[in-house]
């Protein structure tokens, strides 16, 4: 059995990640739930978070995802590093799914497909199966499908870029292609929250997504060229 340390990064009003906790918590499997935020993104809502498996921690650092992620991958003990955000859900099989695909393939990048809960657009059923057309066919899974990824090989990409604001889960996928490593599809779904497309317009967040995404896609893209070009 391979330990699996989930790492949960955590913002500000982030009251569903209870949840979480307590559907993992029914693994054994599941080495530790890592909570990583930072001082100012503390929010109200209690969290049961006696259980031996929680851990907190709770960086000094400006907030930040990538920060976030980082922080709690550098506090993890487990073999394997489960990323997942705070409102997702996952069934049992989903859990399942991942555990077995680490035993057959080891040294993958191992994510979920994606759902929308039905708290946004209907619209968002388009999202949804352009997430599954950019994993499945260009190999470019994001950070809401649950990356999961041996701590070894974690560690010698250099994790994720603390850099950038926006798509540090995009640019760690690419570090990934660079490497060599297989993207693989678990087999399990992950269920994400649509409320942000709700809250901000279905049109004007897909468009903010898919214009970051091209940018750093193009940019990756070239970097990666260059880089094969030289050693060629």
């Amino acid at each position: 059995m391979y330990p699996i340390s989930v790492i949960v990064p955590l913002g500000k009003n982030e009251s569903s990640v209870q949840h979480l906790i307590d559907a993992l918590l029914q693994f054994e499997a599941i080495h530790e739930i890592v909570i990583s935020t930072t001082k100012c993104c503390l929010h109200e809502t209690p969290l049961d978070t006696a259980q031996s498996k929680v851990k907190w921690v709770i960086s000094d650092t400006p907030p930040g995802r990538a920060r976030q992620l980082n922080a709690g991958a550098a506090h993890s003990s487990g073999n394997y590093l489960w990323f997942v955000h705070a409102d997702s859900r996952l069934a049992a099989s989903t859990i399942k799914s991942m555990m077995t695909s680490i035993i057959v393939h080891p040294s993958a990048l191992f994510y979920c497909d994606l759902k929308f809960k039905e708290d946004g657009p209907n619209l968002m059923a388009l999202n949804q199966f352009g997430a599954w057309i950019r994993s499945r066919y260009l190999g470019l899974p994001f950070g809401d499908q649950g990356l999961c990824i041996s701590a070894e090989n974690f560690r010698a990409l250099g994790g994720y870029d603390e850099d950038v604001q926006v798509g540090e889960d995009h640019l760690f996928v690419w570090k990934v292609k660079r490497a060599g490593m297989p993207i693989i599809a678990s087999g399990g779904i992950i269920e994400t929250s649509a409320r942000k497309y709700a809250q901000n317009g279905w049109l004007s967040v897909t468009y903010s997504h898919l214009l970051t995404t091209g940018t750093q896609a193009w940019r990756e893209w070239r970097r990666s060229s260059s880089t094969s070009g030289i050693s060629s």
